[in-house]
Order: structure tokens, then C-alpha cells, then sequence
């Protein structure tokens, strides 16, 4: 049984197709990324699946739970995760408590709890940040972080919830080619030890080719093509639509 299976998933603003009819399968352990030029339908298709906006029609189960349409924490809960293209930390708090903030979540207790539990929190949190290479930086304000950190920091707080899948909008965006050649080494570290599945959305198509399974490809709210990366490179209309040929001629297909 697949752990996401997204059938005929719709969502319209007014004359826009934003995503439209939209079908797939996601396995567990499976990496597979979501690509397509700007306005394809990407970012709307990650709120759909995560609960920040509600479908006009079509289903999304995941994990054998209907899903469709239930809210952002419910999903969450269920074990679906996601990161985003801005990292959505905690600016005021210290990295540390930023991923204690997200134990006491996932456990459904109230933020307001966070002074008073800090103590059972901490080896886990430390844990934690320790994955993503950053339990130095434990006591540092999240404001105070440089990008790629805080990027990291974000990975963390959703590993926090014990996820199944996650859902990482632009892993790389606003990152040096060094910084992100490092940090898709470490998410793939984390994912194949955990078995997580894994869907991103990425602009980068040497980030891409290192590390999906699957590729699918969007063009103005429709699915165009689904297949390896190798197949993805030598699709016609993919070539043609999004790629312009030379992009997918350019990019590496080999760690």
C-alpha cells in the first residue's frame, strides 16, 4: 500500500487552475521531487496535502487515513511534516528551545508550558539538533543564525514530530553551492536511517538529480510527467515545457 496516494486533487481561484486533477502514489522510504516553472502549481499542491488550504475536489490518504481537508495539526499529528521555502522558526527563542517548542507540540501540550518542561526536553532536543549539525549553536537565538543554520534548524523541529513523510519546500533556496551540496548529504543521511519518504519541490536540478527516486514535473496545475531522472531528462514535453533543454543537459544525475 503507498503511504500517500493523492487522487484527482482540484483547487481553482476563480479562472486559475492552480492544481488540477491531480493523481499520484508516494511509497514509504521513497524520495521523489515535485518540479515545475513558477506558477506550475507546486506551492499550491503542498498546501493542499498539509491542510493550509482545502481542496474544491479530490482525496488525499495517507498512512490508510483520509486526510482530505482535515487541519494543518491533525495532519501533523498523523505524521505529516513539512518545511518551507522561508524557514519558519521561532526568531526570539534559542534553537534549543525552538525544537523543545516542537516536542511539547507534537505531545499537544500548550507553548505557554515551555519554561516548566524544559528539563525532560533536553537530552531530546539536543538529540535532535545534533542530526542536523547544530548542537553547537544550541544557545543561539534563532535570529541570530545564518540562513543555511536556520534551515537546518527548521529540519529539526519537523523531525521533532516523528514524521513518516516530510514535505520540504525549496531545501536548497538561498544557500551556496557548497552549503547545499552539504545539506542534501545530510538530509539523505537522515532519511535512509529513518526510512522517511520524502516530497520536495527544488529549482535546482543537480540538488534534484543527486537525490529523487522520482521526479514529477507540473505545468499550469496539470501533472505532465512522472518518471526517473533519467527519464525526466529525456522527456520531450518536460524538455520543452520547463527545461528548455539545456538545464536538464547541464545538470549532474551522479552523487
Amino acid at each position: 500500500m503507498s503511504l500517500l496516494e493523492v487522487r484527482g486533487l482540484t483547487r481553482h481561484y476563480g479562472g486559475v487552475r492552480a492544481v488540477h486533477r491531480l493523481s499520484f502514489d508516494l511509497a514509504a522510504g521513497e524520495v521523489c521531487a515535485l518540479i515545475g516553472p513558477n506558477g506550475a502549481g507546486k506551492s499550491t499542491c503542498f498546501a493542499l496535502l498539509s491542510g493550509l488550504e482545502r481542496p474544491d475536489a479530490g482525496r488525499v490518504r495517507f498512512a490508510g487515513t483520509d486526510i482530505t481537508g482535515l487541519p494543518p495539526q491533525r495532519i501533523l499529528r498523523l505524521g505529516l511534516a513539512r518545511t518551507f521555502q522561508i524557514p519558519a522558526v521561532f526568531s526570539s527563542l534559542d534553537a534549543l528551545d525552538n525544537v523543545r517548542a516542537a516536542l511539547l507540540a507534537r505531545a499537544g501540550l500548550d507553548f505557554a508550558l515551555l519554561p516548566r518542561r524544559l528539563r525532560p526536553l533536553a537530552d531530546e532536543a539536543r538529540a535532535l539538533l545534533a542530526r542536523v549539525g547544530l548542537e553547537e549553536l544550541a544557545d543561539r537565538p534563532a535570529a541570530t543564525l545564518a540562513y543555511g543554520d536556520r534551515k537546518r534548524l527548521e529540519l529539526a523541529m519537523a523531525l521533532a514530530h516523528r514524521p513518516r513523510l516530510l514535505l520540504l519546500d525549496e531545501p536548497t533556496a538561498g544557500l551556496a553551492l557548497g552549503e547545499r551540496f552539504a545539506l542534501v548529504d545530510e538530509l539523505l543521511a537522515i532519511v535512509r536511517a529513518h526510512r522517511l519518504a520524502v516530497l520536495f519541490t527544488e529549482h535546482d536540478m543537480d540538488v534534484v538529480f543527486r537525490i529523487a527516486d522520482r521526479v514529477m514535473v507540473m505545468d499550469h496545475g496539470e501533472l505532465i510527467a512522472i518518471g526517473t531522472p533519467a527519464e525526466i531528462r529525456a522527456h520531450p514535453r518536460v524538455r520543452a515545457v520547463y527545461l528548455r533543454g539545456g538545464a536538464l543537459d547541464d545538470a549532474e544525475t551522479s552523487p
